[in-house]
């Protein structure tokens, strides 16, 4: 249990960091990372991703991420909601 709690912190951290570093990176006259590329983060780490998305003004004005990334994260917290007592 302790595994998936520590997963789960890193992994939101670095797709918040990340949604972080694209918003640098197009300021800066970048390229954008591939939707694709972060929508799989949001798959992932849906709560960091949303914060990022949020705190940066980033991706929220994409269909498909300010959709993708809110389900996901509804997903994600019925499921733990859900295996609560199974995982010992």
């Amino acid at each position: 249990m302790e595994f998936l709690i520590v997963f789960a912190g890193v992994t939101s951290i670095l797709a918040f960091v990340l949604h972080g570093a694209e918003k640098h990176r197009v300021n800066a006259g970048g390229t954008p990372y591939p939707t694709a590329f972060m929508a799989a983060v949001s798959v992932i780490a849906p709560f960091g991703a949303l914060m990022g998305m949020w705190l940066f003004a980033n991706r929220h004005k994409e269909k498909m991420m300010a959709i993708l990334t809110p389900v996901m994260l509804l997903i994600y917290v019925a499921g733990v909601y859900l295996l609560r007592g199974a995982i010992a």
